[in-house]
């Protein structure tokens, strides 16, 4: 009985010794939010009309009809400035995006940890830089990869295809050696064939604020009209198949001018 007795004095004892130490953990405040997201939307048109796979075009120029069943390009290497002059450069590893026609989830570039304000200036380019180039599939980021996928790298002269641009045309039919497929394939980073194009675009008063409850949303057009009808006129019939050629350049120079701001939405 004794025994008993003692033991449960030394249990109740041990219970209230625990209840006296035990204590509740400090309550952390929460961490203050300073980086929100900004979004760079890509829309492709031929004019003024949205681009449709498949779908017939006419170019008002050279009168010449096509279609397009392959619109992919590379935007790479985003950089933000903000009224104030802060630049905000998004991490090499996270800076590579294959936008593509056929995905319209590609089309929206989600742009995270951009430190809060606002911003006036976006610079990006069309393309992959050299560094990237060079490298050619030794550890690609995700969006390299998503590129590799899609046949935007050319395994036999080692490097990106920065713009694919593929479709059919009538006129090709029966008298080309390469059946009734336009292919313009443009690439190339170094020498006489560099395609890299870096574009820098003022929002001007249309500036995007980034904040804790606003994503804004800036939207650029490609207009595949302007590859045709841009500083160099490119024609289907003659130049049906380009790739690593020097006429590329020309081509290229034609892109960067397709390529243009639309409008800023703020939430």
């Amino acid at each position: 009985m004794k025994k008993i007795i003692i033991v449960s004095i030394a249990f109740c004892l041990v219970a209230l010794f625990s209840c006296q130490t035990t204590t509740e953990a400090p309550v952390q405040p929460e961490e203050t939010k300073t980086t929100g997201t900004l979004a760079i939307k890509f829309d492709n048109v031929v004019g003024n009309q949205d681009l449709k796979r498949n779908s017939p075009y006419i170019n008002p120029v050279t009168n010449e009809d096509f279609q397009v069943y392959t619109c992919n390009y590379f935007i790479s290497n985003i950089k933000l400035k903000t009224s104030e002059g802060k630049e905000y450069v998004v991490p090499q590893e996270e800076s590579y995006f294959l936008v593509s026609e056929g995905s319209e989830e590609s089309q929206t570039i989600k742009i995270n940890n951009v430190p809060f304000g606002t911003y006036s200036e976006v610079t990006f380019t069309i393309g992959v830089d050299s560094t990237r180039s060079a490298a050619g599939l030794s550890n690609p980021t995700k969006g390299l990869l998503s590129g590799i996928n899609q046949g935007m790298y050319w395994s036999w002269n080692t490097g990106y295809i920065f713009f694919m641009f593929e479709g059919t045309s009538s006129l090709l039919k029966g008298n080309h050696q390469d059946g009734e497929d336009f292919m313009y394939h443009i690439g190339g980073y170094s020498g006489s064939i560099n395609n890299i194009r870096k574009k820098t675009f003022a929002l001007g008063s249309s500036t995007a604020l980034v904040s804790a409850t606003k994503t804004p949303e800036i939207l650029f057009k490609t207009d595949l009209l302007k590859v045709f009808n841009g500083k160099n006129q490119l024609r289907i019939a003659k130049n049906s198949v380009v790739m690593f050629d020097p006429y590329s350049v020309e081509i290229m120079a034609n892109i960067e001018q397709a390529i243009s701001l639309e409008n800023v939405k703020n939430p």
